[in-house]
């Protein structure tokens, strides 16, 4: 298998990667920054770049807010009504006002940044929020543990309204496709909610051209290509024709485990990001590459465990990594 390399500082506990992915040849060493984050942070499972430029880091201590010179630190206040409303963050999205989502275990809340209170999004109370994806004219798609939420941001009254739920429980992977389709999965079903808010089911994993028993992440790339995972490898699905188009397997046995995301960093390429590793998956000629972290390699091996990773892609072409 051939490597991608990245440069990493080893003496962090806790680290964030920062790079550029236009590269000259295939082994180019990387560009990136890392952050060294406050002293026993606790476990981190997002990573967000709002408009302005600032991270945030979705933590199960907190959020965190970084400028680029210090750490600022929100936590639940049980005598304070207007403070997060749960240490356990779970996805964070910007709306069209500069607030920040934030997708907790006991709902959806929103930090106005003026302010810095924050406001519970009522309809949704107590649910666990998995994903949050921005739709046309500043509508977002909100998957929780037990529902479908498409929410309406109300210009004038500066409010976010239901539009529309759907009973579907479980759903942990989703994406929102040129047409404004938003596709999501619990495992074991591949759902579709069309421009007239209609729900109806993709039976993919009945048909014989899909390997596996569930599917672990669907994801749309820049060209409007649509992927999905599998303990077995990598589908790709027409939506036009409603047909399996491609399968590749995992290049080694027992991978990838648990897998957690693939992120598109470049046009065909992915970084897939499992229990047991970084891989780099070309799809244009169907081919992955290991992913060196300082000339290591970064899938486990019976000599070596590896540590879990969070993705995120900024909108300005970087990627973060954290450990």
């Amino acid at each position: 298998m051939k490597h991608l390399s990245l440069g990493i500082c080893t003496d962090l506990f806790l680290l964030v990667l920062c790079f550029n992915y236009s590269v000259s040849s295939q082994n180019d060493l990387l560009r990136f920054k890392s952050y060294n984050l406050p002293e026993k942070t606790p476990i981190l499972d997002c990573i967000y770049e709002d408009s302005q430029g600032f991270l945030w880091f979705g933590t199960y201590g907190g959020l965190y807010r970084y400028d680029g010179y210090e750490f600022e630190h929100f936590t639940h206040d049980p005598d304070n009504g207007k403070s997060l409303g749960d240490n356990k963050v779970r996805c964070l999205l910007e709306d069209d006002w500069g607030n920040l989502l934030i997708g907790t275990q006991v709902g959806l809340y929103v930090l106005d940044l003026g302010s810095r209170i924050f406001h519970q999004v009522t309809g949704m109370d107590t649910q666990t929020v998995h994903v949050m994806i921005k739709g046309e004219e500043g509508d977002f798609w909100v998957v929780c543990e037990e529902g479908i939420f498409k929410v309406r941001v109300d210009d004038i009254k500066r409010e976010y309204d239901i539009l529309k739920s759907w009973n579907i429980h479980s759903a942990a992977t989703a994406c929102l496709s040129d047409k404004g389709d938003f596709y999501f999965s619990d495992g074991e079903k591949l759902y579709v909610i069309d421009t007239s808010n209609q729900l109806d089911l993709i039976p993919v994993l009945s048909r014989k051209a899909y390997h596996g028993e569930r599917i672990n992440t669907v994801d749309i790339d820049s060209e409007g290509n649509f992927w999905m995972t599998s303990e077995l490898g990598i589908h790709s699905y027409s939506i036009e024709f409603d047909s399996l188009l491609q399968f590749v397997p995992w290049p080694n046995p027992g991978l990838p485990g648990f897998l957690i995301g693939m992120l598109e960093y470049k046009k065909g390429h992915f970084l897939i990001n499992t229990m047991h590793g970084l891989m780099d998956f070309n799809s244009i000629n169907s081919s992955f590459r290991d992913v060196l972290i300082d000339g290591r390699s970064s899938i486990e091996s019976e000599e070596r465990l590896v540590p879990t990773y969070v993705m995120c892609l900024s909108k300005t072409g970087k990627i973060f990594l954290s450990l």
